[in-house]
C-alpha cells in the first residue's frame, strides 16, 4: 500500500508529515509583512522613527535649472532692496551716535563746570527722554544710572538748604564726567565700526548690481547666437 495511504490511514502521523516544518521558507505575502516590520522597527530600548512622508513635485523654494531674465531682475530688486534697508538702518543710527557724542559733551562740561544738582538731574532727564526706544537707551541709561543717586542726593540738599558741595555729588562730578568722556569714546568706537559695514553693504551691492548685469548681457548674447543659427 502506498505511503500516503497509510499515512492517510493513521490521522497522527499524516498530520505531522504535512504541517510546515519550523525552517520551512515562509509564504511571499508573509515575507512582505516580515520586510515592513523589520523596516519600522527600533532597536531595542530606542524609539520608534516614523518614516517621513513621500512629496510629489518640486519642494517650495527649490530652485530651478533655467533662470529667466524676469527670475533673475526680481531676485535683484528683492536682494538690493534688503541690502538698501540694512544700508538705511545704519546711516540713521550712526546720526544718531554722531548727536549723542555732541550730547554726552554738553553734559561731560556742565559736570567739569560743577553746575547744580538740579540742573543736572533735569539735563539728564531730558538726554534720557531724546533717546527713549532708540538702540542707544540701554546703553547711555546704563552710564547715568551709576550717578543718579547722588545728584538726586544733591537736589535734597539744595532744597532743604543745606550745602550741597558738601554731598555727594560735588566729590563725584569729575568722576561723572570721566565716565561720560569714556561714554563718548565707545560711541564714536561704535560709529567707526558702524561706517565699516555700510562700506560692506555698498559693496555688496554694487557687486550683485555689476554681477546680474553680467549675467543679463551673457544671457542676450547667447540668445542672439543661438537665433542666427536658425535664419
Amino acid at each position: 500500500m502506498p505511503a500516503s495511504i497509510n499515512n492517510r490511514a493513521d490521522p497522527d502521523r499524516y498530520a505531522s508529515q504535512t504541517a510546515s516544518p519550523a525552517n520551512a521558507e515562509p509564504a511571499a505575502d508573509e515575507l512582505d509583512d516580515s520586510i515592513a516590520t523589520d523596516a519600522g522597527a527600533a532597536e531595542p530600548g530606542e524609539p520608534a522613527v516614523a518614516a517621513e512622508p513621500y512629496t510629489y513635485g518640486l519642494a517650495s523654494g527649490q530652485l530651478h535649472t533655467y533662470v529667466s531674465d524676469s527670475d533673475l531682475l526680481a531676485w535683484f530688486a528683492n536682494k538690493s532692496k534688503e541690502l538698501n534697508g540694512n544700508i538705511r538702518d545704519q546711516l540713521e543710527l550712526s546720526d544718531q551716535r554722531g548727536k549723542m557724542m555732541k550730547d554726552i559733551s554738553h553734559l561731560q562740561t556742565m559736570a567739569e563746570s560743577h553746575a547744580a544738582p538740579a540742573e543736572m538731574q533735569q539735563e539728564m532727564l531730558e538726554l534720557r527722554a531724546a533717546y527713549a526706544g532708540t538702540p542707544l537707551e540701554k546703553e547711555l541709561n546704563a552710564t547715568l544710572v551709576k550717578f543718579d543717586g547722588a545728584v538726586a542726593m544733591g537736589v535734597v540738599m539744595d532744597i532743604s538748604g543745606a550745602a550741597w558741595e558738601l554731598g555727594p555729588f560735588h566729590f563725584q562730578e569729575d568722576s561723572f564726567a570721566k565716565e561720560l568722556k569714556a561714554f563718548a569714546d565707545k560711541v564714536s568706537h561704535d560709529d567707526q565700526a558702524a561706517i565699516l559695514r555700510i562700506q560692506d553693504l555698498t559693496s555688496d551691492l554694487r557687486q550683485i548690481s555689476q554681477m546680474v548685469s553680467s549675467l543679463m548681457s551673457s544671457s542676450d548674447q547667447t540668445t542672439k547666437s543661438i537665433l542666427s543659427n536658425w535664419t
